[in-house]
C-alpha cells in the first residue's frame, strides 16, 4: 500500500509533463499550417485531464489499495480507477466522494457547470 499522498503526487507530475508537452507543441503548431497535429494535441489535453482527474481522486479519500490495479476506498465504497479512462466518470467519481464525505455542501452550484 503506497501512500495516497505519494501516488497523488506522481499523476499529478505526470499531469504537469504532459501539460509542459502541451504549451510546447502548442507554441510550435498554433502558428503554423500543421493541421495534423491538431489530434495528437487534443488527446494529450485529454489525457492531462485524466491524470489530473486520477490525481484528485486519489488524494481525497481515506484509503488507496495498489495490487495490479489502483483501488480507492471511502465511506465503505470502492472504485478502480485503472479501469477507467472516461472523464466523464471519473469527474462523476470525484464528485460523488466529495459530497458525500464534507459536512458542508459547498460549491453545489460550481459543480452544477462543471459537469455541463
Amino acid at each position: 500500500i503506497m501512500k495516497n499522498i505519494t501516488l497523488s503526487k506522481k499523476f499529478y507530475n505526470n499531469g504537469l509533463n504532459y501539460y509542459g508537452a502541451i504549451k510546447i507543441l502548442k507554441s510550435q503548431t498554433l502558428d503554423s499550417n500543421d493541421v495534423f497535429v491538431i489530434y495528437p494535441l487534443l488527446y494529450l489535453e485529454r489525457h492531462t485531464a485524466e491524470l489530473f482527474l486520477k490525481a484528485l481522486l486519489i488524494y481525497s479519500v481515506s484509503k488507496c489499495v495498489i495490487n495490479k490495479n489502483i483501488i480507492i476506498e471511502w465511506n465503505n465504497q470502492n472504485f478502480n480507477i485503472s479501469q477507467t479512462h472516461s472523464l466523464k466518470i471519473l469527474l462523476e467519481k470525484f464528485i460523488e466522494i466529495q459530497t458525500s464525505t464534507r459536512l458542508i455542501p459547498l460549491y453545489d452550484d460550481r459543480i452544477k457547470e462543471i459537469k455541463k
